[in-house]
This record gives structure tokens, C-alpha cells and sequence, in this order.
């Protein structure tokens, strides 16, 4: 059967129709403008909505729905490459931290060869040394914040 120019009209209107997007919600749109104003680092305020092309009605009717459209497009949009490595948390950086000072501490030794040159028993220096190396670390930490001078 020939196609007639009817027939071809109708064909290329329902293909139109099929490649098209869905049309689009009230809250998808405002999604929209959040999510590009906070791309550029802005807080989307109402004289944004409003230049945007959105009236009171559709903003609080809308508002809502579109803050969690936004929400769930970031995080979504939010990826991590697996090959980077992972951020170190605050207890990791500061363990690594103390792992560095203690290595600039004397071994145990030294200090002991120290104390027994100052006159201190051997008695005395294996009873008291971790007590007062605990005392020295709590002195030097507290020097460093600025709280003994």
C-alpha cells in the first residue's frame, strides 16, 4: 500500500511524539533550578523562581517535592572514583599525627641512660617511667595549645 501524504503526516507525528520526553513536572522543573544554582554555588532564593518563570501558587504547591527531586540528583550525580583512595578520618589523621611525634621521641633507652645519669635508682626508673613519660606527653600536648606557658 503507497503511503500518502496523510499517512506520512501521521507516521512522522506519532514518532515526534514517541522520541519526545515525557512532559515534565512543576517540581521537576524547580529540581532544575536548584540544582543549577547550587552547581554554581548559589542558594536558590524566590526572586530566582520567580525569574525563572514560577508564580507563588507553584512555588509553595511545589517547593517540597522539587527540594527532594534536588536532593535525590545530587546524590545520584555524587560518585566516587573507586581507584582514589578513601578520606582518612579525623581519628586516622590524628593517629598518624601522634605516630609521627612519637617517632621523634627518644626510645626508651636513651631516657633511661639519661635518668640514671641524673641519679635516678633503676628501681625507681622501671616504677615511675610510664607514669611520668604519661605526664610529659599531657605537659607537651598542653604547651602546644597554648595552655601552660
Amino acid at each position: 500500500m503507497p503511503a500518502t501524504p496523510l499517512s506520512r503526516a501521521d507516521a512522522l507525528a506519532t514518532l515526534s511524539l514517541l522520541s519526545a520526553e515525557p512532559p515534565r513536572s512543576i517540581a521537576e522543573s524547580l529540581a532544575d533550578v536548584f540544582v543549577s544554582n547550587d552547581q554554581e554555588g548559589r542558594v536558590t532564593v524566590r526572586p530566582d523562581l520567580y525569574r525563572a518563570g514560577f508564580s507563588d501558587e507553584e512555588i509553595d504547591a511545589h517547593q517540597a517535592e522539587a527540594v527532594q527531586i534536588a536532593g535525590r540528583r545530587q546524590r545520584n550525580a555524587s560518585t566516587r572514583d573507586v581507584n582514589t583512595a578513601r578520606q582518612k578520618s579525623i581519628e586516622e589523621i590524628t593517629a598518624e599525627m601522634a605516630e609521627a611525634i612519637l617517632a621523634n621521641m627518644p626510645p626508651d633507652i636513651l631516657l633511661v641512660s639519661d635518668l640514671q645519669g641524673r641519679g635516678h635508682s633503676t628501681r625507681n626508673i622501671d616504677f615511675c617511667l610510664p607514669r611520668a613519660k604519661a605526664i610529659a606527653a599531657t605537659q607537651f600536648a598542653q604547651r602546644a595549645a597554648g595552655g601552660l606557658q
